[in-house]
């Protein structure tokens, strides 16, 4: 597609089952959607490729402000060219890649995000500009229950040496001074690519004037692995 204008819509345009999909020197301003303002995609199979392009001021009640790309597979290519600003979502406030098998690694498509033309868009819960899959845990405070001292600890975050996908994100933590019974509380909080914490309120988990939930969020879950060491002591 060439010269397109899509603006001003209550519905985004939707590319399913397609082979390959271009768009350049197209505007995309002023439409809504529940997940893609503009542009809602599934199972594209060969390559998606954004030319000269702008988004700006799309809202997607769910995810992906501008776009949102499911099944996305093979190449994605976002020229600098394109502008991606002022739109709003829930999750992905410019763009949510969900499901995707690209040809790149992760470390790879993060560093396609960052020379994409993102400017101030806006998620209310998660991924202020993209939201791509990738995420870490972060360790903010671990204390023992019912008392006010917290306990020292090293946290070795292997989801940065790695960037992995979903859930084979892992991680170690390391404490020290842990007696026999004590229960321990841990205070986690789950951090997008961008370095942003994940919100989530009763208010922005039920899309607004639709009786929906954002249905994704119900993949979010982590498990904890004690692993206990003894030191024995020789007299």
């Amino acid at each position: 597609m060439n010269f397109l204008q899509f603006n001003k819509n209550q519905i985004n345009i939707a590319f399913i089952n397609c082979q390959r999909i271009q768009i350049i020197n197209s505007i995309f301003q002023l439409n809504q959607g529940i997940n893609g303002g503009a542009l809602f995609i599934q199972n594209n199979i060969n390559y998606l490729k954004l030319k000269n392009s702008t988004f700006v001021q799309n809202t997607a009640f769910a995810s992906g402000g501008a776009l949102y790309l499911l099944e996305q597979n093979g190449l994605l290519d976002i020229d600098n060219q394109t502008i991606i600003e002022q739109n709003k979502a829930q999750i992905g406030g410019g763009l949510k890649l969900q499901n995707s098998m690209l040809n790149t690694t992760p470390k790879q498509l993060i560093e396609l995000m960052k020379k994409i033309n993102f400017k101030n868009n806006e998620a209310k819960i998660f991924g202020q500009n993209y939201q791509l899959g990738c995420h870490s845990l972060k360790i903010e405070m671990i204390s023992r229950q019912n008392q006010e001292k917290k306990i020292k600890f090293i946290y070795n975050d292997l989801q940065k040496q790695s960037l992995a996908f979903e859930s084979q994100y892992s991680g170690k933590v390391f404490m020290k001074d842990i007696k026999s019974g004590d229960i321990i509380d841990f205070a986690v909080s789950i951090i997008d690519e961008e370095g942003n914490k994940f919100i989530l309120t009763q208010d922005n988990y039920f899309i607004k004037n639709n009786n929906l939930k954002i249905i994704e969020l119900n993949k979010y879950s982590f498990q904890l692995q004690i692993i206990i060491t003894f030191y024995l002591i020789k007299q």
